[in-house]
């Protein structure tokens, strides 16, 4: 039997077998009734956008006009359109056709806070990721990374869900050539060290690198300057940079030397001039005072210092004053001590005679000087074991006695007197003593 013929058989099966489902009369295809045709059939209606055909669209007809509803069946699409998925889902474009409309069958679930990480180093994607598992939803974190090759990892990107180079890891000086340019070649120290680019031409060569000193030559700052012996050495301006004598003050007793201005130094003894302010003297010699001879740089006894009080003699009256014998002077006023002998007695009174007197220090009134009465028994002998009444005539002028007072000691002459007017005559004390004499005591 031919294909055709098969097919004719069958629609006449189908037109004998029809009936009525509700509001609608399923006819065989190809084989519409009178009364389909002036009704509505879903074969000539176009469903609407969300819609489908049904999959027996060309088999339904309807007892007015077609409508989506009774032609066509809906989509996820439709169902996204219309209410949008729900609470803990996402849109699914992919499933769009699907014929179907609910969250479930038209969206994918998130990951939401329904999975609890528990693996270390894991974290949960959070509610913007699609997943309904332990396995789609728990990330591993750039902790889990190691990052190799010049990288090293991120401490900012630790909890973030990756695991590459890009995503987890910093680029370090390794990556950094720093032999592209003549004089500078890697800083060991600062391999591990984080840049943010490894262009040439970019900051992190002074980060990473290391510069030879000859290129910092002209570069330091005032009053310093590289030395061609470090011209080959590696550092950077804090350890190319040499100090010149040029810039250094000269501490207190010091003089600039401007002949070593460019010289290389940072001390006084390296760039000045010691001057006599510093000179220590000897033997004879004392410090001086005198600006002039401070300044001197010839730095000798002679340039530096005066004579010393303990070269200098002191003049009559004077005695050497031990306590400024180290001391710079040559006159009796700065190197000697009064005596007696120099002291200005009041008026009725003269300088004791007496040699230990006049040689003392203490230059008093009361020490150095006594009444001027005193003087009639300078040439006088003291009588001490004898009276003024044991001498003879020939002798008794010659002498005097001493005597004690309660507070003070006298002296009187021994003088040959008549005794009242018995034309006797005897060596007598005589006159009004004189108190407190010294010499011939």
């Amino acid at each position: 039997m031919s294909v055709c013929a098969i097919s004719m058989a069958m629609q006449m099966a189908a037109v004998v077998q029809s009936r009525k489902l509700g509001s609608r009369e399923i006819q065989p295809a190809g084989s519409l009734s009178a009364a389909a045709l002036m009704s509505g059939n879903c074969l000539e209606h176009r469903c609407s956008a969300g819609w489908v055909p049904k999959t027996d669209f060309h088999q339904v007809t309807t007892v007015s006009d077609s409508t989506d509803e009774e032609c066509c069946s809906k989509t996820c699409e439709l169902f996204v359109n219309n209410t949008g998925c729900g609470a803990g889902y996402l849109p699914n474009p992919s499933l769009f056709r699907n014929v179907e409309y609910s969250n479930q069958k038209c969206c994918d679930a998130t990951c939401q806070d329904d999975f609890q990480c528990t693996e270390s180093g894991y974290k949960s994607r959070g509610a913007s990721a699609r997943g309904h598992s332990v396995e789609e939803c728990c990330g591993p974190t750039c902790s889990l990374f190691a990052c190799t090759d010049g990288y090293t990892n991120s401490s900012a990107r630790a909890s973030n869900i990756a695991n590459s180079t890009a995503d987890c890891c910093e680029t370090t000086c390794a990556l950094f050539n720093c032999n592209d340019t003549e004089g500078w070649l890697a800083n060991s120290a600062a391999s591990t060290t984080i840049i943010t680019s490894t262009a040439s031409n970019s900051s992190s060569r002074e980060v990473c690198c290391v510069a030879q000193c000859s290129l910092i030559a002209g570069q330091c700052a005032t009053g310093y300057e590289v030395p061609e012996s470090m011209n080959d050495a590696l550092g950077n301006n804090d350890t190319c940079c040499m100090e010149q004598c040029g810039n250094v003050v000269c501490e207190l007793g010091w003089d600039a030397n401007v002949s070593k201005a460019s010289e290389f130094g940072n001390s006084s003894e390296q760039c000045c001039i010691m001057t006599c302010a510093l000179f220590t003297c000897s033997g004879d010699w004392a410090p001086t005072q005198n600006s002039t001879k401070l300044a001197s740089q010839a730095y000798t006894n002679e340039s530096c210092c005066e004579g010393s009080c303990q070269a200098y003699t002191c003049g009559d009256g004077w005695l050497r004053n031990d306590e400024v014998s180290a001391l710079a002077g040559s006159t009796d006023d700065i190197c000697c001590n009064k005596t007696c002998f120099l002291h200005s007695c009041p008026s009725g009174n003269r300088n004791r005679i007496n040699g230990a007197i006049n040689a003392s220090l203490a230059v008093s009134d009361d020490f150095c000087c006594e009444l001027e009465g005193c003087a009639r028994f300078d040439n006088l002998t003291a009588l001490h074991s004898r009276q003024c009444s044991d001498l003879p005539e020939d002798e008794c002028g010659a002498n005097y006695i001493i005597a004690n007072t309660s507070n003070s000691t006298a002296v009187v002459e021994c003088l040959w007197r008549e005794v009242g007017n018995s034309s006797i005559y005897t060596c007598r004390t005589f006159g009004a003593p004189v108190f407190d004499c010294t010499l011939g005591m």
